[in-house]
């Protein structure tokens, strides 16, 4: 058994103790270290904002600005003019409340009261604190909100893609960027987008991100994160696509998640998507005035986004219409993928630890580790490594099975899609832990060659230290 493992699940069973069974753990699985989530820091300037106040204010306790825009502004007004050192924590606090916005400047011209969205946060060692507060079951697990103190941020345009949001955490070309930031106590809600897009929180190259204690509600997604390190907590995530996405990250800006004590439940596909590949659509900065900083040219030419590590613990992941949690490789087919950089080959690589989870009920396994996008349209063998490990998590009544371990796209494998449109990985491994037997009876898709196109796929799959002899199983 796993001593760490054993001590972390018996410590998330007892209320409020989730971070303190993490700091006892010190390092984590594969290395992380976590402690630089839970970092105490110097707290040096507080703003307001009240959406119910007559005239706009100055960001004072007794004059609140009406918007989180404006609070926003001065917090980045003061890191830029060094009034505030970075060293010193800026916390806006915003009351309960409506705060309608839009990213359309029509809309905002009309609407003077209306935030600028995305509400960018591209000021360091920031907190943005709304009033709502959740309340809990049993295990601790949030359920809905405790009426009066919602703080309610929401919009009526329609995001068509992931790269809309209601926040957004990234760094521009002046110098700004939205590390150590926190988002806390807000409902975030997409009015009318399609519930295949946009995100509620939006996240790309920044670093000891903390998103807690919000409610989001509709719209496609609820965190989705590019390149980023930080934390995902004790949220509560309703309706849309996929509640957290946590894609690749570069050496120059790792993903590494820590996402922990969050109910996603009821959502149309996956509820977790832990995916390798970073690709993404152009992030809209909408009705800033600002222009983001490009990606670093290493990253085109030798290090791409293709690196995830998650620590998913004591989670509500269920009744989901695709997967509980979903572990893959390539992204669908947003731009082109080049798997062949200077340096060779790119390999993407996966490593999750998993534990006290819940994935039941969902209606394509609890959970699944697959290729997904590997098109056939890539005149180059797609390869990949994935390392996991689980222990405690409950997997009941999902669909077909408990687990699905595949070299191609589940869908493929299940006989949804075509394999003249994607294909299976080639010199890939999958290496998966199951410390307690939770995920036995799990299906997997591992032949020896392509039955598309005879090529020999040479994918090898360990079970607890053992190789799996190639082949396939799929629950009937």
């Amino acid at each position: 058994m796993n001593t760490k493992f054993d001590e972390l699940t018996k410590g998330l069973a007892r209320s409020g103790t989730r971070r303190e069974s993490f700091n006892r753990l010190g390092v984590g699985f594969a290395g992380i270290v976590l402690v630089w989530l839970f970092a105490v820091q110097g707290h040096a300037a507080d703003l307001y904002a009240d959406a119910s106040v007559n005239a706009n204010g100055d960001g004072s306790g007794a004059r609140p600005y009406w918007r989180i825009t404006d609070a926003v502004e001065h917090a980045r007004v003061l890191r830029q003019t060094a009034a505030i050192p970075v060293s010193e924590r800026i916390v806006i606090h915003v009351a309960a409340g409506t705060y309608l916005g839009s990213k359309e400047t029509p809309v905002l011209n009309h609407n003077p009261r209306y935030e600028a969205l995305p509400i960018l946060l591209n000021v360091p060692n920031l907190t943005l604190a709304g009033s709502t507060v959740l309340t809990a079951d049993a295990r601790g697990l949030p359920v809905g909100m405790v009426p009066g103190t919602e703080t309610l941020l929401a919009t009526e345009d329609n995001y068509t893609d992931t790269g809309k949001s209601l926040i957004l955490l990234s760094r521009s070309t002046d110098g700004g960027v939205g590390d150590d930031v926190t988002v806390s106590g807000f409902h975030l809600d997409s009015l009318n987008s399609h519930p295949q897009s946009g995100a509620a929180i939006r996240l790309d190259r920044v670093s000891r991100f903390a998103i807690s204690q919000n409610l989001m509600t509709r719209g496609g997604f609820g965190c989705y994160a590019t390149r980023a390190s930080g934390s995902v907590e004790g949220n509560l995530i309703t309706g849309g696509f996929s509640g957290v996405v946590a894609k690749g990250g570069s050496r120059e800006h790792p993903s590494q998640c820590f996402i922990v004590g969050n109910r996603r439940v009821a959502g149309l596909s996956s509820g977790f998507v832990i995916e390798a590949d970073g690709l993404a659509p152009q992030i809209d900065v909408g009705a800033n005035r600002v222009e983001l900083e490009p990606l670093p040219v290493a990253e085109v030419r030798d290090d791409p986004p293709f690196t995830t590590e998650a620590t998913v613990v004591g989670n509500e992941c269920s009744d989901n219409g695709g997967t509980g949690m979903k572990c893959f490789m390539y992204s669908p087919s947003i731009k082109p993928i080049n798997p062949l950089v200077s340096s060779g080959t790119v390999v993407p690589r996966l490593t999750v630890m998993a534990a006290g989870n819940t994935f039941s009920r969902n209606r394509t396994y609890g959970v699944v580790v697959d290729a997904n996008d590997a098109l056939r349209s890539i005149n180059h063998p797609l390869t990949g490594q994935f390392q996991g490990e689980f222990q405690n998590n409950t997997l009941a009544d999902n669909m077909p099975a408990a687990a699905m371990f595949t070299f191609t796209a589940v869908a493929v494998s299940l006989g949804n899609a075509s394999l003249k449109d994607i294909k299976y990985l080639q010199q890939a491994t999958y290496d998966i832990t199951d410390l307690d037997g939770e995920l036995v009876g799990y299906d997997y898709d591992n032949p020896v060659t392509d039955p598309f196109d005879g090529s020999v796929l040479n994918n090898t799959l360990i079970v607890n230290g053992t190789i799996i002899p190639p082949g396939t199983k799929i629950t009937p």
